[in-house]
């Protein structure tokens, strides 16, 4: 336990919350680490790298990317991250996807991030994506229309920071072929966008929470493995619109304070453990 907390406080913040599930860093790298030798740390991964061990090569490129106390170059750090995919490591694969889906020192690249996403699941590395949109539905007697986001909202606070830079991406809107998907679930009024999280770490899994009442009781339900699923309740029977299959993880809904019915916790179970979490309108259709 004390060398993972050593690890985490001295890695940033977004290594930090992805740990789980990672393989342990070689003893000697780790020790060096925990004395504040950065760069020793790393000189015995390359060591260990070129040699040909495959843990050592994702935490060399993982050092790379985003250790503190060393140069950081974000495409030896790729190269690193494909070698150790190569030789079996699925969450080295997964970095690389995430690398590419963010644009992290590359233009960002949906199709090399699947590609290696794949390949992480392949691995055995299974990570859950959850784009959740926030939008509040004003029932009526007509024609479903919808009212996205104004650009000043989508992103209103870009991060200057260049570490940071790849989190200015914009915030998930709906797109039309989800309000169609919604009209075909019987809505029919106005839809008013009020915010959304963007999956930032695997290709999004895009999630629409549909209910009108609030939830009383903890409901769990099967989460898309990619694509859209709409979640309609009606009555006591939660349907599901739009593509994507299902996958054994599972998102549960957990009734909020009664001074906020409408809004409603969302938690996400993770293949390799874990949670991770949010809260989005939920809909009951009548």
């Amino acid at each position: 336990m004390t060398r993972v907390f050593l690890l985490l406080s001295i890695l940033s913040t977004s290594a930090a919350a992805q740990f789980s599930g990672w393989p342990p860093m070689p003893e000697k790298a780790m020790l060096l680490l925990a004395k504040g030798d950065s760069q020793g740390s790393v000189a015995v991964l390359r060591t260990s790298a070129e040699a040909g061990e495959a843990v050592s090569m994702f935490w060399l490129g993982r050092s790379l990317e985003e250790l503190k106390g060393v140069p950081h170059n974000s495409a030896e750090a790729m190269r690193w991250y494909e070698k150790a995919a190569d030789a079996g490591v699925g969450v080295a694969a997964w970095s690389l996807g995430r690398v590419y889906e963010m644009g992290r020192g590359t233009p960002p690249n949906l199709t090399q991030a699947r590609k290696w996403y794949t390949k992480a699941d392949e691995l055995g590395f299974h990570r859950t994506a959850l784009t959740v949109i926030k939008v509040r539905w004003f029932p009526g007697t007509g024609d479903l229309e919808y009212e996205p986001a104004p650009a000043s909202l989508q992103n209103p606070v870009p991060l200057p920071s260049p570490e940071m830079a790849f989190l200015n991406k914009p915030a998930p809107n709906v797109t039309p072929d989800e309000v169609d998907l919604l009209r075909v679930a019987g809505l029919r009024g106005r839809l008013v966008w009020s915010g959304g999280d963007p999956g930032m770490f695997g290709l999004p899994a895009r999630l629409i929470l549909i209910a009108q009442k609030a939830v009383t009781n903890e409901v769990s339900l099967p989460l898309p493995s990619q694509g859209s699923i709409i979640y309609v309740q009606n009555d006591a029977k939660w349907e599901t619109f739009g593509t994507g299959e299902p996958a054994k993880r599972s998102i549960h809904l957990q009734p909020q304070s009664p001074d906020v019915p409408w809004i409603t916790g969302v938690t996400v179970e993770l293949e390799e453990g874990g949670t991770q979490g949010g809260t989005g309108w939920v809909w009951q259709r009548n």
